[in-house]
């Protein structure tokens, strides 16, 4: 509906559909679709609207394109009404209120997807079905393997096939391509366009791989947010390292700015800020074990 510049799509997806020969029509809306023929209103660019993108108006012309298929991907929306009309409890959004394990107050009835709670990615999808799939599991006496104990070990193993890529022709190796999202997720650090989230490998812990948060890098973009299937926020939620005072100051997260002395300036979990000398006398364990996994893996990071 408006121009390429301000399609909601990375540039290199863009870019790869324009290779693929993909012809990327500009300014029309879609408004019927009738015996092969899709009309379309041409619009036009109108200032700024509320959320910081080009606004749009349309100019009351038309214009007929042929097409032998239709795909319709503009404004779909859940219709919520069915909720409620097959008596299931709703919330204030008309969506069916679900229990943790996306399961209705209808017991054995799961609503999973964009139904859950509106349009999301693929990959929250897929999380609310593996944790509808694992209470059913639960129900049935069974244990779903993703909810045992994960042994460190197992996520070493995760974490080494990673970037490795192959081809197989056997298809029943295919499952073999799995990176164990379960085990090892690391998404927010796949997806920062800045690179300021970065796995660090820290003893000590349930999970080895630590996702530290670089703060000087961070645009607060929103894309680890959008993409973490545990509806987290890794650019507030993970450790972070501040790299002045005035940022340390302007954020609410926990983590730790080093400062010229080499004392630590630490915000704890609960919010508390602390100073601590430059031996970590005085610093909580999590804390220590991971700065020292930084220090002696990736001190780069400070460098930040």
């Amino acid at each position: 509906r408006r121009t390429r510049d301000w399609m909601p799509a990375q540039r290199e997806e863009i870019e790869l559909a324009l290779l693929d020969g993909v012809e990327v029509m500009e300014l029309r809306t879609p408004k019927e679709f009738s015996d092969g023929k899709l009309t379309v209103e041409v619009m036009e660019l109108s200032g700024v609207d509320s959320s910081g993108r080009a606004a749009i108006r349309g100019t009351g012309r038309t214009e007929t394109l042929a097409f032998d298929t239709v795909i319709s991907a503009v404004g779909a929306k859940v219709d919520t009404t069915w909720f409620g009309k097959s008596g299931l409890h709703v919330d204030e959004r008309g969506y069916a209120a679900l229990s943790a394990a996306c399961e209705s107050s209808e017991p054995g009835v799961y609503i999973v997807g964009d139904c859950r709670s509106g349009a999301s990615t693929v990959v929250k999808g897929m999380a609310d079905a593996r944790d509808a799939a694992g209470h059913i599991l639960q129900q049935c006496g069974l244990t779903p393997p993703w909810m045992g104990v994960r042994p460190e070990a197992s996520v070493r193993q995760w974490a080494e096939k990673k970037g490795i890529l192959e081809i197989s022709e056997d298809s029943a190796e295919d499952a073999g391509r799995c990176l164990g999202c379960n085990v090892l997720c690391e998404i927010c650090v796949d997806v920062c366009p800045n690179r300021a989230n970065e796995s660090v490998v820290a003893e000590g812990f349930e999970d080895c791989h630590q996702v530290v948060h670089m703060d000087v890098s961070c645009n607060e973009c929103g894309n680890c947010a959008i993409f973490c299937p545990k509806d987290g926020r890794p650019w507030q939620d993970k450790f972070t390292l501040f790299a002045s005072e005035e940022d340390f100051k302007d954020s609410a997260n926990r983590g730790v700015l080093k400062q010229e002395d080499g004392s630590w300036l630490m915000r704890l979990p609960d919010g508390a800020v602390a100073t601590c000398p430059a031996g970590k006398q005085n610093m909580p364990d999590d804390y220590a074990r991971l700065l020292g996994a930084i220090e002696k893996n990736s001190g780069w990071l400070f460098a930040r």
